[in-house]
């Protein structure tokens, strides 16, 4: 395995998708995130840890949201051999930045999920990834402006 990203596209950290699942059309954002984006198995599980846990009204829109995810992303890059020797290499990287990654474990396999097929992490929240720029690739997402149509 090498370090820094080689491939095409990104791999999206949860807090991203949630971002586009929310957003309403003719959103901007700071990166394409068309056909060259990938979702870990790992941002699947969160998002279906978030329908379990919400109850009414809320639990049905996410339902409906994890179901668009689904769609969109029908076969996440899973948790195999390689996400796992990867997970090596980002736990190492973790350690020598001074982060205890079983504080940041979901972030850290979808880093992981990244390293293996050599894209970079597309996320809102940088810092959760610190540590790990050199090895995976991280990239700050952002809403540029949100369209005034209805």
């Amino acid at each position: 395995m090498s370090a820094g990203p080689v491939g095409e596209g990104y791999v999206l950290d949860t807090g991203v998708v949630i971002d586009l699942m929310r957003s309403p059309a003719g959103t901007r954002f700071s990166h394409d995130v068309g056909s060259a984006t990938y979702l870990s198995i790992v941002s699947v599980s969160e998002l279906m840890l978030g329908v379990q846990t919400a109850s009414g009204l809320e639990r049905k829109r996410r339902e409906v949201d994890l179901a668009r995810v689904r769609r969109r992303w029908p076969v996440p890059i899973p948790y195999d051999e390689e996400v796992l020797e990867a997970y090596d290499y980002v736990l190492a990287a973790l350690l020598d930045a001074g982060k205890q990654p079983r504080k940041v474990l979901a972030d850290a396999l979808i880093a992981a999920s990244a390293f293996s097929i050599g894209v970079p992490v597309l996320t809102g929240n940088v810092a959760d990834f610190r540590g790990l720029e050199e090895l995976v690739g991280v990239e700050a997402f952002e809403v540029v402006s949100v369209s005034d149509a209805p």
